[in-house]
Formats: structure tokens, C-alpha cells, sequence
């Protein structure tokens, strides 16, 4: 996805990613919290993310940048004709480090 479609698809979005509650922000479940508030808490931890506001999306959208390499790995075997071919794509952040999933 291109930059400018993700900050489209942000704006076009806006109404269902506006701005969190502070629990969720704070990302701790608690017995003050609403259930929805907990039940969104887990799935961001079970996912390894975090909930974000608007204004911090499309400020990503308007930074983001990703280099990705890839590479084709083509093996083969003589003796029995079989061949296996391998597409590895390595992702990196401007910094030069791996992004995450």
C-alpha cells in the first residue's frame, strides 16, 4: 500500500478509528474498565499492538517509510528433477532495522 492510500484509507476510516478511551490508550485491563474496553486491551496484546489516536495515524501515514529486499532462492536436484524455489522478502524501517509483523 502506497503512503497516500494509507493516509486515504485513514481519513475515509476516521469515524471508526476516532480517538480511544484512556484505558484503552493505557492498554491495562481493570475492573474499572468497561468489558469492551478489557476485551479490546486483550486482542492488542494477543496481537502484540497498541491502539493508537487519529492525529498519531495519520502522522504515520505521512512518515512512513519501508525498504524491502527481496531475494529468489532456486534450488534443485538433478538426480530426481525436483526443484524448490524460495521468495524471501526482508522489510526495514528508514533507521535500517527489521520492521515487526
Amino acid at each position: 500500500m502506497e503512503k497516500d492510500d494509507l493516509g486515504e484509507f485513514i481519513e475515509a476510516n476516521a469515524k471508526d478509528i476516532m480517538d480511544p478511551t484512556a484505558a484503552i490508550l493505557a492498554a491495562k485491563e481493570s475492573d474499572k474498565n468497561q468489558n469492551w474496553e478489557n476485551r479490546l486491551i486483550q486482542t492488542a496484546q494477543q496481537i502484540e499492538g497498541r491502539y493508537g489516536q487519529l492525529t498519531q495515524l495519520l502522522q504515520m501515514s505521512r512518515q512512513f517509510q519501508v525498504y524491502e529486499t527481496s531475494n529468489l532462492k532456486v534450488t534443485s536436484n538433478r538426480d530426481t528433477g525436483e526443484s524448490e524455489i524460495q521468495f524471501l522478502n526482508e522489510h526495514k524501517g528508514a533507521d535500517g532495522k527489521t520492521s515487526r509483523r
